[in-house]
């Protein structure tokens, strides 16, 4: 049961962690807007000519192409703030994750000593012959075959967080060159 809670959570957290916030998506699309906007008057600047109403046609789409680049320049800076606030939440959750791995390793470690310590099969052979009963002697046979499977289970979990682990990494690095390559926009 554990086991399944934990395959949930691990899904449920590469699910949201995969995907772009709205707010992203949201700014991403204000911001293609805004370059159209300053694309169209471009257009709109070179179609002009030298008359008097054309100069002040000109003049008002050069405002108008200054609002929209602030437009641009402010719609980036509120994406950069998006993306450093998932980097952030990227980061408290790789070393969240490190840190059960640790805690994962440090326990498998452990147990493996002791299996090491006992590894003789006449040790479980003892340990089941030595019970006081059949039914005890079941129930110790049960023990083993348990721990047993324990043992492969943390081995599972330890590499199923490596995975996770490895995958957020990459999902912070994939955020990190997005960011990167809003700022050389911005420039």
């Amino acid at each position: 049961m554990k086991y399944i809670w934990f395959v949930i959570f691990t899904l449920s957290a590469l699910t949201a962690f995969g995907q772009k916030s709205a707010r992203v998506r949201q700014l991403e699309e204000q911001r293609k807007k805004a370059l159209a906007e300053v694309e169209m008057t471009n257009q709109l600047l070179q179609e002009t000519t030298q008359t008097a109403q054309n100069t002040l046609n000109r003049l008002n789409l050069l405002s108008q192409q200054i609002l929209s680049r602030k437009k641009v320049i402010s719609l980036l800076n509120q994406e950069l703030g998006e993306l450093d606030n998932q980097i952030t939440a990227s980061r408290r959750e790789i070393n969240k994750l490190e840190k059960e791995l640790d805690g994962k390793r440090e326990n498998y470690g452990k147990s493996m000593q002791s299996m090491y310590k006992r590894r003789s099969s006449q040790d479980k052979l003892l340990f089941i012959l030595s019970a006081d009963n059949f039914a005890q002697s079941m129930r110790r046979m049960r023990y083993l075959r348990e721990y047993a499977d324990w043992q492969k289970l943390q081995a599972t979990e330890i590499i199923d967080k490596q995975t996770e682990i490895t995958l957020k990494q990459k999902e912070l690095e994939k955020t990190r060159s997005e960011k990167n390559a809003l700022l050389g926009t911005r420039e």
